[in-house]
């Protein structure tokens, strides 16, 4: 598999994320990363490579997400030993950001 195929099918699965986790945000993900929307939106949409800093931060804020699937694509995109844990927390940021604006 060359070298291109291997980053398209990356930010397809970075997009994947985006679209299913946050109703197509890529400004929510990028904030929940810590990252600024225009540098993750070129990474997915344009002709930029998704970093290595992203990737990082993709793994750390969402342990839910298994490194295998996000970075080879085998396997289930949901890391079941955690996925719980971090939904719940995700939900508790997201009641916290609702009731303390």
């Amino acid at each position: 598999m060359n070298r291109t195929k291997l980053e398209q099918d990356l930010k397809q699965r970075v997009s994947d994320i985006v679209k299913s986790d946050y109703n197509s945000s890529v400004n929510k993900f990028a904030a929940e990363l810590g990252l600024r929307q225009t540098t993750l939106n070129d990474q997915i949409n344009g002709n930029g490579k998704i970093s290595a800093t992203t990737i990082l931060s993709i793994l750390q804020v969402r342990p839910d997400i298994s490194a295998e699937w996000l970075l080879r694509g085998t396997g289930d995109k949901n890391n079941n030993r955690s996925s719980i844990e971090s939904r719940i927390t995700r939900l508790e940021q997201q009641i916290n950001q609702l009731t303390n604006p």
